[in-house]
C-alpha cells in the first residue's frame, strides 16, 4: 500500500474567520497556523510555496503585512500525504499539579472555493494523580479572501 506524497497546492489568500458546520464558532486561521495571539486584528492570510519544500503564511490586516513564517519540509516542518498538506505541532504541560503532553495535526486540503482543515487534536496527562486522555477531530473552511 502506498500513499500518494504530493503536495495539493494550497496556495491562496483566504479570509482568516473560518466557518465550522452546526457551530457560530469562527476559527482563526492565523492563530491555527502561526499561533498569533493578536489574531483579531487579522483579516487575510496568503499561503503559497516558494519551492516545492518550503511553504510560506503570510497575515495580513487591512492589506498590511502582520506577520510571516516559513515551514521547511526538509526540516519536517510540514510533509504531504494523500491529498493533504500535513503540519504537526505538540507540547509538554508541566506546573500547578499538571503533567500533560498535547498534540496538534492540521491537514490542509484545497476545496473549490476555499481552504478545508482537518484538526485533530490529542492530550494525555495527569491532573492531581488523576489520568487524563483525550481526542477530538474537528473540519474548518476558510472561504477564499476577495
Amino acid at each position: 500500500m502506498s500513499t500518494d506524497k504530493t503536495c495539493p497546492d494550497v496556495s491562496g489568500k483566504f479570509r482568516d474567520r473560518g466557518e465550522r458546520e452546526n457551530s457560530s464558532f469562527e476559527p482563526s486561521l492565523s492563530y491555527l497556523l502561526l499561533q498569533l495571539h493578536n489574531q483579531k486584528t487579522a483579516d487575510t492570510v496568503e499561503i503559497k510555496f516558494v519551492e516545492p519544500t518550503q511553504l510560506l503564511f503570510r497575515v495580513f490586516s487591512e492589506q498590511q503585512l502582520q506577520a510571516e513564517s516559513l515551514l521547511s519540509s526538509s526540516k519536517g516542518e510540514f510533509q504531504c500525504s494523500d491529498g493533504f498538506v500535513i503540519i504537526k505541532r505538540g507540547e509538554f504541560i508541566n506546573r500547578e499539579g499538571v503533567f500533560a503532553g498535547e498534540r496538534w495535526t492540521f491537514s490542509l486540503a484545497p476545496s473549490k472555493n476555499g481552504l478545508v482543515i482537518k484538526e485533530k487534536d490529542s492530550a494525555v496527562g495527569m491532573m492531581f494523580i488523576v489520568p487524563v486522555v483525550g481526542t477530538s477531530t474537528t473540519w474548518s473552511r476558510y472561504p477564499r479572501a476577495n
